[in-house]
């Protein structure tokens, strides 16, 4: 442990590695006061006062834009990074987007409708941390990532519930934009072509209809898994789609369909953090 320290220390002390005309997409989930973390699938869930030193570090080492300026102007020269949100937390509702409002940050926050008011599987089977691989894998592929019934009350905090409606609607209309992450949160890549077509078309109506300025043609694949023929999303109005994995993208070095994300878990020290901005490790 002490090893991996000095070896983190050392690479966040390097100079950055990323060339110019990089952009770097940031997935996040949830934001929560430290004193609730650690909690449902504890990774996603990170403390409050770590993201924000986070933010503050991506501020020195990124120009940070919204994801659609990203998006527009990926090819050209600079290194510019994004936020975004999966699920819709409440936590990342009453947290994130204000953290992210304090540094003068427009994020993503990607919307299953499916889910909004209830707690998530994923942290109701995690019990803390502690969800089984082999769980977990069944879970994706047996019951393609959706649970038979959702819980509208939990033993955990109120942060770890996603958000209602009521609770989106209520955000400032120049703190956030809206992007789709299918209807059910499912895994697309059990799905037919026809399945998936309709998890996303009909999340970017529900999108259109409740923000019609914020609403962006822009898909996240949940759990980063995306449809076994990435042609089912002819014809469905997405622009780009996004993974939850991966690093810094190079002008001309990546599929509209398939951008990388560098995905922030809780528990990564800053030093990490730091260097995997730098370029230096995933």
């Amino acid at each position: 442990m002490l090893l991996k320290s000095i070896l983190e220390g050392g690479l966040c002390a390097l100079p950055s590695r990323v060339g110019t005309g990089s952009s770097l997409v940031l997935a996040y989930h949830n934001v929560v006061d430290a004193v609730e973390g650690g909690r449902g699938d504890a990774s996603l869930h990170i403390d409050a006062g770590t993201f924000a030193q986070q933010l503050r570090a991506l501020k020195d080492e990124t120009d940070i834009v919204s994801l659609p300026e990203l998006l527009a102007t990926i090819d050209q020269p600079g290194r510019r990074s994004a936020i975004t949100f999966d699920d819709a937390y409440h936590g990342c509702v009453t947290l994130g987007i204000g953290q992210c409002q304090n540094y003068g940050i427009v994020p993503t926050v990607f919307v299953a409708p499916g889910l909004l008011g209830f707690f998530p599987p994923w942290d109701i089977r995690a019990n803390n941390g502690n969800w089984a691989a082999a769980d977990r894998e069944s879970f994706l592929r047996e019951e393609r990532g959706v649970a038979a019934d959702y819980c509208i009350s939990s033993s955990l905090p109120e942060v770890y519930r996603i958000a209602t409606l009521e609770e989106l609607r209520g955000l400032p209309p120049d703190a956030l934009h809206f992007g789709n992450h299918t209807w059910s949160h499912c895994n697309l890549s059990r799905l037919t072509v026809a399945e998936v077509k309709y998890e996303v078309t009909r999340t970017a109506a529900f999108l259109e209809e409740n923000w019609p300025l914020q609403a962006l043609p822009v898909l996240a694949y949940p759990y980063g898994i995306a449809p076994a023929h990435l042609t089912s999303l002819n014809g469905s109005g997405i622009s780009h789609a996004l993974s939850v994995s991966g690093g810094w993208a190079r002008r001309g070095g990546v599929s509209g369909m398939l951008l990388p994300r560098l995905n922030v878990p809780a528990g990564l020290s800053m030093n990490r953090f730091r260097s995997r901005l730098r370029g230096w490790m995933l």
